[in-house]
């Protein structure tokens, strides 16, 4: 880490506590409390797939029409073309 730039090893630095209180300060960022929890939400379903239906295509869409061209470009090229995905993150 430097003064003007902080790596980050994902994803065990991000499951980290210590790392995550160092970032905030990086950042400049006050913690709301000395200890940071890093519960995060449990899949209560594992082994189910993720099911999205109408109302979440409608928002994803609402949500890419007011991304900028510019930053959905990588999108448009090789690896990410391949991947079923990537047809949702084009304009």
């Amino acid at each position: 880490m430097t003064s003007s730039c902080m790596t980050l090893h994902t994803p065990w630095e991000l499951k980290d506590p210590q790392v995550i209180f160092r970032l905030l300060h990086f950042l400049n960022l006050k913690p709301i409390s000395e200890r940071i929890l890093l519960t995060g939400i449990q899949n209560r379903t594992p082994g189910k797939p993720t099911v999205v239906g109408d109302e979440e295509r409608r928002q994803g869409r609402e949500v890419v029409e007011r991304i900028p061209a510019r930053y959905l470009e990588i999108f448009q090229h090789a690896p990410y073309t391949s991947c079923q995905w990537s047809e949702l993150l084009q304009k």
